[in-house]
Parts: structure tokens; C-alpha cells; sequence
């Protein structure tokens, strides 16, 4: 049993998953360990989650990291 099941179920209420749909290439997996910093250039490294998707999304999966940051 998942704690809180409820809260996720309202959450998921009326989502489409089309939403995520789109032809932006999505890294997904977004955190400190995977941007590499070289003089004034940032490189995302470490592709092994990698789709297509909504543009937004990865801003999305990025900001708990952020929050926790």
C-alpha cells in the first residue's frame, strides 16, 4: 500500500498523457552529478535517459532537485 495513495490519485485526476508528448530531446535525469562545468560553458553529461518529450518536462523533473539544493 502506498502512504498517501489518495493525494496521488486526485494528482493524476484528468491528466492526459498526451501531455507530455512533443519532439524536444530530453535528457530526464537532470541533477549536479550530470553538468560538467569548463571555463564559462555547462555540458550535460550522462544521455542514458534520454527521449523525446514536452519541452517543459525536464524543467520540471529539475526543480525538486533544485528545491532540495
Amino acid at each position: 500500500m502506498v502512504p498517501d495513495r489518495a493525494m496521488y490519485e486526485r494528482a493524476l485526476d484528468g491528466f492526459d498523457v498526451e501531455d507530455l508528448a512533443g519532439e524536444t530531446l530530453l535528457h530526464y535525469d537532470l541533477h549536479p552529478g550530470n553538468l560538467r562545468m569548463t571555463g564559462h560553458d555547462v555540458h550535460v553529461i550522462d544521455w542514458s535517459f534520454a527521449s523525446r518529450g514536452a519541452a517543459w518536462v525536464d524543467g520540471v523533473m529539475l526543480a525538486p532537485r533544485l528545491i532540495e539544493a
